[in-house]
């Protein structure tokens, strides 16, 4: 992995749950990661490719290793929120690709 093509910072983001004083139950997001990626729109034979298992993810990101990011987690680049779709290991704790997609 190319410590150079890791150019934009993005936020992975974990889904929490508190109770207020009333009882009730609040749904927010906590940082879990900010982290270097490089990030990359799935187009031509790459979304094709894909499609074949994960018909709805729009855009790649590859960081370096983080262990328990899950596909209950969710990206957050550009002000924009993604959601996870699919997780996959590049070597063995070398680095993660992420395909997600916007809700």
């Amino acid at each position: 992995m190319r410590a150079g093509r890791l150019d934009t910072r993005i936020r992975i983001e974990r889904s929490t749950t508190d109770r207020d004083d009333h009882g009730g139950v609040t749904q927010s997001w906590a940082l879990l990661f900010e982290v270097w990626a490089q990030i990359a729109p799935l187009r031509g034979r790459e979304l094709i490719a894909a499609a074949q298992t994960m018909p709805e993810a729009h855009t790649k990101f590859v960081i370096r290793y983080r262990a328990g990011i899950t596909e209950a987690d969710r990206i957050v680049y550009d002000s924009k929120n993604y959601d996870i779709i699919h997780i996959a290991e590049l070597g063995r704790d070398v680095g993660l690709e992420i395909l997600a997609k916007l809700p």
